[in-house]
């Protein structure tokens, strides 16, 4: 301790003396002097070059006790916690940093945990889940230190358990590919998920997609048997493609998205996969990769001309899948145009529970609903209306006889545009009784729309959570809904929702709207974050308490 203090004193008075002579120097130096050899200059150029080790031994002290100090349970009380709760946290705190975009080109975790203390390293570094996602956003040369990371959480990782996580926006080059390359045959037999995407979610690109490369480097390293999910997105499509092998592809001018390996290896690749997202580019429909699934996903995005399957095509698919739980489908589905294919039959799905279409043009319903019967399971459903008025139907008989043959207990509905009017009457009289949440987008839930309804018996009498988004309401007409039925929570994506003011003028959601709203429902939520409503939950909401600012 003595020696600590003695050795501190005396550092700072030193320090008060270089400091001194630095000035000192640099006062006497003329900087008008063109002398390259100047004896003044040589030494001011040195000093940087012993400042700059300074510097790494001042990084090294702090290093060793801040590890001594982050030790300590009384400064640090978690750390006292046992080993397997600290590690479950430190996976919690991993987790909520990830969506499906790639949004850090230098993730931070888990590599920080790794440095506080001693035992939280040991932790650390015996937790191999915190090491099995590996992300390489190739968006600069830093890929080349992602990738050299990639291999140290590999190794740190058990088998069959890594996730590997890859993004390529517009680079591209024979010395990219070689360690792309390297980097999959050292990881390839670990696999165990994987994402390619091409481009970045958050801006507009051109240009040719960079998924070959990425594909490539991949899928001849993959042991068949061993991936469990795969998900490709191309935010930058020109046009929807099948993916299939280069082998069985004629010489064109037009190199279409395709894999160097033989089909039959594509196949044993994606043929006991359970997961699979796709979007924009998809394996053909008659592929393995569309039998046995649990979550399967199939989107469009942009302004690309979209891609079509029959409806016989996409019932062979649902047939393939007994166990499908999650079904996300915004691809365009059309007639069959076969008479001799019987689809009168639904496929009987036990253990569905996700349907998301609200990608999928109102008018598409019809050729897939019928599709679908899904078994007793409680049913999150997510669908887009056509443009209603007080007088039409909010839901087309279609999703109606849907309604009657599915329990959905989670309704998220997405009106035709922003403006787009809401009958509460149609809502609360056609949706079905055993639903407790609706999230609305786009709707415009005013006065007006809800005059023709009686607010004089109870409806939807399972109904809990209200959810808005992109919504403009009239906070009267809210707190009608909440007297005849029984909501207890609402959520609010705060940014982008509007009320209307006591002269008809809307004004964007604010802490005196939301605390007029605490009077109404005992739980206000206000999300902050723009996500999908279907997937609004407690790390995004903000629960609001009267009078708080």
């Amino acid at each position: 301790m003595e020696e600590l203090l003695e050795a501190s004193r005396l550092l700072r008075s030193c320090l008060d003396r270089y400091i001194g002579a630095c000035s000192a120097i640099t006062l006497s130096y003329n900087p008008a002097d063109k002398d390259i050899n100047s004896p003044v200059l040589n030494a001011i150029t040195n000093e940087l070059r012993i400042v700059a080790d300074y510097e790494r031994d001042a990084r090294n002290a702090k290093s060793i006790l801040a590890r001594s100090r982050n030790s300590s349970q009384a400064v640090v009380p978690m750390s006292a916690l046992p080993a397997e709760v600290l590690e479950r946290i430190f996976q919690l705190a991993d987790d909520i940093q990830y969506n499906m975009n790639v949004k850090l080109p230098s993730p931070m975790f888990p590599e920080a945990l790794s440095h506080v203390c001693a035992r939280w390293r040991q932790v650390a570094l015996s937790s191999h889940r915190l090491w099995s996602r590996i992300d390489v956003p190739i968006f600069s040369q830093s890929y080349k230190w992602l990738l050299l990371r990639g291999k140290t959480f590999a190794s740190r990782a058990t088998e069959l358990d890594l996730h590997i996580f890859m993004t390529n926006d517009e680079m591209e080059g024979g010395s990219l590919y070689s360690r792309l390359d390297r980097f999959c045959a050292g990881v390839g037999s670990k696999l165990r998920a994987l994402q390619l995407t091409n481009g970045v979610k958050a801006r507009d690109g051109l240009g040719a997609s960079m998924l070959t490369p990425l594909l490539n480097a991949s899928f001849k390293y993959i042991e068949p048997g061993a991936l469990d999910h795969i998900a490709l997105i191309d935010h930058y499509p020109a046009q929807p493609e099948f993916i299939r092998s280069s082998d069985t592809l004629s010489s064109c001018w037009y190199r279409p998205i395709s894999i160097d390996i033989p089909q039959r290896q594509i196949d044993d690749v994606l043929g006991p996969i359970r997961s699979l997202w796709m979007e924009n580019h998809f394996f053909p429909w008659k592929s393995p990769a569309y039998h046995g699934l649990v979550d399967l996903r199939l989107l469009t995005s942009g302004e690309a001309r979209p891609i079509s399957i029959e409806s016989a095509q996409l019932r062979n698919i649902l047939s393939a899948c007994p166990k499908l739980r999650t079904f996300h489908c915004g691809i365009e589905v059309v007639d069959t145009k076969t008479v001799a294919q019987d689809i009168s039959e639904p496929v009987y799905l036990a253990e569905l529970e996700y349907i998301h279409l609200r990608r999928m043009s109102p008018d598409q319903h019809q050729y897939l609903l019928p599709l679908i019967l899904p078994g007793p399971k409680p049913i999150s459903l997510s669908i887009q209306v056509a443009k209603p008025s007080p007088t039409e139907e909010l839901f087309s008989t279609t999703v109606l006889d849907f309604f009657t043959r599915s329990n959905v207990v989670a309704l998220y509905i997405k009106g035709h545009c922003y403006t787009a009017s809401l009958s509460l009457e149609r809502l609360l009289k056609d949706s079905p009784p055993s639903t407790r949440i609706i999230g609305l987008q786009s709707f415009n839930i005013d006065q007006e729309n809800a005059r023709p309804f009686s607010f004089k018996q109870s409806y939807l009498t399972q109904l809990e959570c209200l959810n808005l988004t992109l919504c403009t309401f009239d906070i009267n007409v809210l707190r009608g809904m909440a007297d005849v039925c029984p909501i207890r929570e609402i959520k609010i994506f705060t940014p982008e929702c509007f009320v209307y003011t006591v002269y008809s003028s809307k004004e964007r959601v604010t802490s005196e709207t939301l605390d007029e709203l605490v009077a109404i429902f005992p739980i206000v939520k206000s999300i902050e974050k723009l996500s999908p409503i279907e997937e609004w939950n407690s790390w995004e909401t903000v629960e609001w308490e009267w009078g708080t600012e």
